[in-house]
C-alpha cells in the first residue's frame, strides 16, 4: 500500500511542473484520495489566498504537517525549486513506507504463531470435555494478554515519551540484547538518517542544519547520539565525518569521508540510505526466521505437555471416595 502523503506530494509536484497555478494545484492534487490529510490541501489554498506562503499555511496546521515538511517547502519556495522540494518529500514518505513494511512483514509471522499457540494448546481439554467454552476462551485470553500489554507499552513509549527519555533508553537497551535485532535496528536508523539528510540537502537546506534535523528522523536515540557530533564538527570548520562516534560502522564513516572529500556527499548519502535499508531488511527477516523457529519449538513443547497431562488424567484411575 502506497503512502497517501507521498502520493499527495508527488501529484502536487507534477501539477506544478505541468504549469498548473499553485492554488489550483493544491485543490486538485488530492482528487480521488479519501484521507483526512487530502482534505487539508484545499484548506491550505484558502490560507494562501489570504496572503500567506505555502510554508506559512502548513505551519498553521501542526497536527497535519511536521517540521520536516514545513522546512523543506520553505526552502523550496525561497529557492524557486518548490516542485523539486515536493518530490523530495514524496521520495521520503515512499521510503519510510518501505521501512514500515519491512518491520511489519518481519514480525507478522511470529505474531500469528503466538496466536496459533494460544488457541491450539488448550484445545484438547475442550475437545475431551475437561473444560467448557468459557474456560477455554479465558485461557486463550490470559495467554495473549501479556503479548498485547507489551505491544501497547512499546507503542506508548515510542509515541508519547521523548527520544532521550528514561523509558526510551530502557526499551532500546532491552532490544539491544538481541544481536541480530540490534544490528537490524541500527541499520534502519542509519538508513533513515542518510535519507533525511539527503532529502534536506537536495532541497537546499544548509548542511549543518540538515545534519541536525536528520537526527530527529533516525527513530533510535542511541544512534542519534552517535551521529550528533557531525553538525558540531562542521560548525567548527571540520568535515562532518570527524564528528561521528567511532562506534558507528567503519564503512559508514569511511563512506561519508570519501563523499565529503570528493564533493559527492549528496549521492553518497542516497546510496547509504538504500544500502542500510537493504541490510536492515535482511537482518530483520533473519531475526523473524529465528523467532519463528523458536515459537515452533515452544508450540511443540506446549502441545506435548498438554498431551501428557491429558494422558495422565486418562490413564491414572480416579480413586473413589
Amino acid at each position: 500500500m502506497k503512502s497517501t502523503r507521498a502520493i499527495l506530494y508527488q501529484n502536487f509536484a507534477n501539477l506544478l511542473d505541468a504549469g498548473v497555478p499553485l492554488l489550483r494545484s493544491l485543490e486538485s492534487c488530492s482528487a480521488g484520495l479519501n484521507h483526512k490529510l487530502a482534505r487539508r490541501f484545499p484548506v491550505l489554498a484558502e490560507t494562501i489566498h489570504g496572503g500567506h506562503s505555502l510554508a506559512e499555511a502548513m505551519r498553521r496546521h501542526p497536527k497535519h504537517f511536521g517540521r520536516l515538511e514545513v522546512i523543506t517547502v520553505e526552502v523550496g519556495e525561497t529557492s524557486g525549486q518548490l516542485p523539486r522540494a515536493l518530490r523530495q518529500l514524496a521520495d521520503w514518505y515512499f521510503f519510510t513506507q518501505r521501512l514500515r513494511g519491512i518491520i511489519i512483514s518481519g514480525l507478522l509471522l511470529p505474531f500469528l504463531l503466538v496466536h496459533i499457540a494460544a488457541f491450539l494448546t488448550p484445545l484438547p481439554r475442550l475437545i475431551l470435555g475437561q473444560a467448557n467454552l468459557t474456560q477455554y476462551l479465558s485461557t486463550v485470553v490470559l495467554t495473549l494478554l501479556p503479548l498485547y500489554l507489551i505491544i501497547f507499552a512499546v507503542i506508548a513509549i515510542r509515541r508519547f515519551t521523548p527520544d532521550t527519555g528514561t523509558l526510551r533508553r530502557i526499551l532500546e537497551g532491552v532490544l539491544s540484547l538481541v544481536p541480530v535485532l540490534r544490528r537490524g535496528l541500527r541499520d534502519l536508523a542509519l538508513s533513515r538518517y542518510n535519507r533525511a539528510f539527503h532529502m534536506l540537502l537536495s532541497a537546499g537546506v544548509p548542511g549543518i542544519r540538515a545534519a541536525e534535523m536528520a537526527l530527529e528522523y533516525t527513530g533510535n536515540a542511541v544512534i542519534a547520539r552517535r551521529l550528533r557530533g557531525a553538525a558540531e564538527a562542521a560548525r567548527q570548520g571540520n568535515l562532518f565525518w570527524n564528528g561521528f562516534d567511532p562506534r558507528l560502522p567503519v564503512e559508514f564513516i569511511e563512506s561519508w569521508r570519501i563523499g565529503e572529500e570528493s564533493g559527492s556527499l549528496d549521492r553518497t548519502t542516497q546510496r547509504l540510505a538504500d544500502k542500510y535499508a537493504d541490510s536492515a531488511e535482511m537482518l530483520l527477516k533473519e531475526f523473524a526466521r529465528w523467532l519463528s523457529r523458536i515459537f515452533y519449538f515452544l508450540i511443540m513443547i506446549m502441545m506435548a505437555a498438554a498431551i501428557l497431562r491429558l494422558a495422565q488424567g486418562t490413564l491414572i484411575p480416579q480413586v473413589p471416595e
